[in-house]
């Protein structure tokens, strides 16, 4: 047995069980299997990580809604939740190879014997000069040429449902994959997809001596949002940014969403002073107009973004890149929010200076 699951038999598994079971309740999550991994590795203090993200959320006073749920299984769980796809296509595919297998080795072994048939039938032909005996060999070559025939047509049918099959599976793989490095609420790529492709973006700029830059950006101030107006509201500033985003890239960069109101932007091809420019028209863009609730018709406010921009060194890791725009971003958040700061550059105001939403 794998021993990161020995924690979960015996009585410290029912203790667990109870514990996860208490924990749901105690926050109002519904209790499917997903949110239930979520918290029984918490309660059993079987990844860190996880159990200080939580217990942040917790001293935060955050609602741990399905959106919150969904992120946490996301960061922490997808590799299982896409290896339990792919067994399960995997094992589906090889029952159909089997199937098929079965039906090409008896169609194989028939054909074998048919083409001995009609060896001996040639040999009987050419000695043979009784009509009774000829008719008796046309009757048994036809018969065997009906059984073959018959089974070469099972054959194709069998070939052509696991066709079928087996386009079905391709595409409930490739739609797992999709699910599993793209952001539920945004449609964005996710942090696993941006900690697959930063290595290979930074490859490129390598390997093509071409410039490459990197935008980390924060909506200021969200948790005010999420206090006053509640965490559906907070999706929707969410959504509101992402789309923002979405909307400023060009092709071959990629735009993700990092983590709660935290977003990227990879741009191959771009240097720092570029990619400031397009952080700033950016900024403006969102804080173009307050925001509005359209059912009530209640004004959120003006959303305001920082962020922080960094051009590739030749040598460094992806992650000192991406702290490098890290460390601006706190420098804006810190110098007064709503603005891009990239080293090593003067800050660069976002346009209207002005209270976060």
């Amino acid at each position: 047995m794998d021993d990161r699951l020995k924690i979960y038999q015996g009585a410290r598994g029912l203790s667990i069980a109870r514990e996860t079971i208490e924990a749901l309740a105690r926050f109002d999550i519904p209790t499917h299997p997903e949110n239930y991994e979520i918290w029984a590795t918490y309660v059993a203090q079987a990844h860190p990580d996880l159990r200080r993200e939580i217990d942040a959320l917790i001293s935060d006073g955050r609602a741990f809604t399905e959106e919150v749920n969904a992120e946490l299984f996301d960061k922490y769980f997808t590799d299982s939740r896409l290896s339990m796809r792919v067994v399960d296509a995997s094992e589906a595919f090889a029952a159909e190879l089997t199937e098929v297998s079965s039906s090409i080795r008896k169609t194989g072994a028939e054909t074998a014997t048919y083409a001995d048939s009609l060896r001996k039938s040639i040999e009987k032909v050419r000695s043979t000069r009784s009509v009774s005996d000829f008719e008796e060999m046309l009757t048994e070559i036809a018969s065997k040429t009906h059984t073959i025939a018959q089974n070469n047509a099972e054959l194709a049918i069998s070939l052509n449902r696991s066709l079928d099959h087996v386009e079905r599976l391709t595409a409930e793989l490739e739609a797992a994959r999709t699910e599993a490095l793209t952001d539920g609420l945004t449609g964005l790529a996710n942090r696993r997809m941006l900690d697959a492709k930063l290595p290979g973006f930074i490859a490129e700029a390598c390997t093509g001596g071409t410039d490459l830059s990197l935008l980390v950006c924060d909506i200021d101030h969200f948790k005010r949002v999420n206090d006053r107006w509640g965490h559906d509201v907070g999706d929707l500033v969410i959504r509101y940014v992402a789309a923002k985003l979405k909307s400023a890239v060009r092709p071959g960069w990629l735009a993700v969403r990092y983590g709660g109101e935290e977003f990227v932007l990879v741009m191959p091809g771009t240097k720092a002073g570029a990619a400031s420019g397009h952080a700033r028209q950016l900024v403006q863009d969102i804080g173009r107009r307050p925001l509005r609730i359209r059912k009530s018709g209640d004004i959120i406010g003006t959303v305001t973004l920082s962020v922080g921009v960094a051009q590739y060194r030749p040598g460094e890791a992806a992650g000192t890149l991406f702290r490098r725009a890290d460390t601006c971003l706190f420098n804006a958040k810190a110098g007064g929010r709503n603005k891009v700061l990239c080293e090593p550059d003067e800050d660069v105001s976002g346009g209207r200076a002005g209270s976060a939403a």
